[in-house]
């Protein structure tokens, strides 16, 4: 597994729009430290709450908001509205280019990855899978079958 590798919670709308095609920026006010081809695991936040998918950093770019809403627009999936309130008061708007989504057939449901990993709780906004962490790996292998990790560079 890729150090890089995240778990990024994701709101249903944006979800929906980055599995069939129509988003590929995920917007961030905090730049994560992934590089490209990062792998990126998708929560579904309220009410979905399940695991959707996986999709990979393209690369990431930050700028002013107000440099940033030209960049993106077309591939961002939001409103001008809803970019203004997403950065309200920000000073810096990061940009995250998708790659390469993958939905699930069977979305992993919350109470599902409970039992699975005890006491799970989605990120806010994102956490890091690392490599020493099991509870990392059972995530992975949610969307991944780890059969597969070393052919996608993924080293257990």
């Amino acid at each position: 597994m890729s150090a890089n590798a995240m778990l990024m919670s994701i709101k249903p709308t944006y979800v929906e729009k980055i599995f069939s095609g129509k988003k590929t920026v995920e917007l961030r006010r905090t730049k994560p430290k992934a590089m490209a081809g990062s792998p990126v695991l998708v929560y579904s936040s309220s009410p979905q709450r399940s695991l959707m998918g996986i999709v990979y950093v393209k690369r990431i770019i930050e700028d002013t908001p107000e440099k940033m809403w030209p960049r993106v627009r077309a591939f961002a999936g939001v409103t001008k509205k809803e970019f203004d309130a997403y950065f309200e008061g920000a000073e810096k708007a990061i940009a995250i280019f998708i790659d390469r989504a993958s939905c699930l057939d069977s979305p992993v449901a919350l109470d599902e990855l409970r039992n699975l990993i005890p006491r799970f709780q989605p990120p806010q906004s994102y956490i890091y899978l690392r490599d020493t962490d099991p509870h990392a790996r059972t995530l992975m292998n949610c969307v991944i079958p780890e059969r597969f990790w070393i052919h996608m560079g993924y080293v257990c």
